[in-house]
This record gives C-alpha cells, structure tokens and sequence, in this order.
C-alpha cells in the first residue's frame, strides 16, 4: 500500500520513529541498523511495509530498498514472523546476514533471540539460493563494535523492551563492551552488540 514515505523524523528510539508526513505522525517499527541512520528533526525518505492483521495494523519502515527486501525475505519464512524479521535485522547488517546465509552458518543465526536451530536451518534452505540476488557477494561486512559504557542504561532500557530480564540484558552488554574491538559510538551499535552476545 505505501512504497515509501517521505517527511521529518519527529521522534526515534531504537526500534521505533516517528515521521512526520504533510502534518500526520507515521508511528514505524524499524531495525537497529535503520535507527543507526536517523536523526530527530531531520528528513528522510524511507521505505515502507504494512502489515495488515485483525488485530493491528503495522507499518514497518526502512533506510534502504535493500534492507526492504531483506525483510519480506526473512518474514516469508516459515516460522519467521515480522518481529523476528526485525530482530534478525537488528542484530545482523545486511551484509553479516547475507555472509551467514550464503555460508550456512546456522550458529550464527541462532545467535539471534528468537532463532532456534530448527528456525535457522530453514532460513538457510529457503534463502541461500536468495540471498545473492539482493546483496551481491564481495561487499565486506561491517564489525561489532566495543566501548562507551556512557550507552549502558539506554540500551539496558531497550533491551528489556525487547523481552530479556533486567539480568540477562545486563550480561549481554557487559559481554558486548568485553568482546568488541572497534569503537562503540551509539547507543544503537552498543544494543546490536549486546544481541550478538545474550
């Protein structure tokens, strides 16, 4: 129904914005790595789903086509809903998904919250002969980031929006500041890690 929407981000938080379109308010659901990209009073144009249910109408927006297509991808899986869809994104960058399907590496999917190994095999058997199509090979996959305990409680706060324990959150974030080597520089980067490492 909507391709994409254009407008003014009004509000963000890490899987959630606001865009302000010709006077009405968009509520999106969006991944980490499109939250990544947005900033509040800025335009963007960004890339739409709706998905229309008996009980609620969600509209799911993205930074670029390619992450899109990944999406519908994932999200017609068998077993693979629009919300896991959304962490598998959220945890992997196209360019990490791609690697991990073209090379069935089903561990690192699983890794995913959510993603059982039943779940992942299927992604793989599905998506493999896919994957190609939408992000070609040879682009090199963006890193995990480390540091800035600055971003500790703002993506405790997220985690736990997301359905992990206050406990659970914590240790996957002091796993992600433990294990990364590059520098964390947003909240956002440090949530993605802390995924990777629940």
């Amino acid at each position: 129904m909507y391709a994409y929407l254009k407008g003014k981000i009004v509000h963000r938080e890490a899987m959630q914005a606001i865009l302000e379109v010709g006077g009405i308010g968009y509520d999106l659901r969006i991944s980490l790595q499109t939250s990544e990209q947005l900033e509040e009073d800025k335009a963007y144009k960004l890339f739409t789903h709706l998905q229309i249910r008996d009980d609620a109408h969600t509209l799911f927006a993205f930074y670029t086509q390619t992450e899109r297509k990944l999406f519908l991808m994932l999200n017609g899986v068998s077993g693979v809903g629009a919300a896991t869809a959304l962490m598998i994104l959220s945890s992997l960058d196209s360019n990490e998904l791609r690697d991990a399907i073209s090379s069935g590496e089903h561990k690192r999917l699983q890794a995913v919250k959510g993603i059982g190994a039943k779940t992942a095999q299927r992604i793989v058997i599905e998506l493999k002969d896919k994957i190609n199509d939408v992000i070609p090979a040879g682009e090199s996959s963006t890193e995990a980031t480390s540091a800035a305990k600055g971003f500790h409680q703002g993506a405790l706060e997220a985690l736990m929006a997301l359905g992990m324990s206050k406990i659970a959150a914590d240790r996957s974030i002091r796993a992600a500041l433990k294990n990364s080597e590059a520098e964390i520089t947003s909240e956002e980067m440090l949530i993605k890690a802390a995924l990777r490492n629940r």
